[in-house]
């Protein structure tokens, strides 16, 4: 009634090694022409840069600019606002308060 579980290592031994004889043979084409190889890797980068170059310089230059009707107004206030809180913290760096701390070293 029980059954055994054999497995058996040679289908694993078999696909093992022709992997590697596969991966060999790529590796000597590799080798072999590696020139050719170059050259096309070389090509590659070339039309890949040139679609990045593409994508974002000419298309951006041809595509129309979306205009918004609203203006952006320049707020006196807020810039006023801004300034005096930048002098204020600037005289506070300035005039540093006269309490003498003790050396902690």
């Amino acid at each position: 009634m029980k059954q055994v579980l054999k497995i058996s290592f040679i289908n694993y031994n078999r696909l093992f090694y022709g992997f590697l004889n596969t991966a060999k043979k790529v590796l000597w084409f590799l080798a072999r022409d590696v020139f050719l190889i170059i050259l096309i890797l070389i090509l590659l980068t070339i039309v890949f840069g040139e679609l990045l170059f593409y994508n974002y310089v000419l298309s951006v230059e041809i595509k129309e600019l979306n205009v918004d009707s609203n203006v952006i107004r320049f707020q006196k206030n807020t810039y006023k606002s801004v300034v005096e809180e930048w002098a204020r913290r600037e005289n506070i760096f300035n005039n540093p308060s006269d309490i003498n701390y003790r050396n902690p070293f």
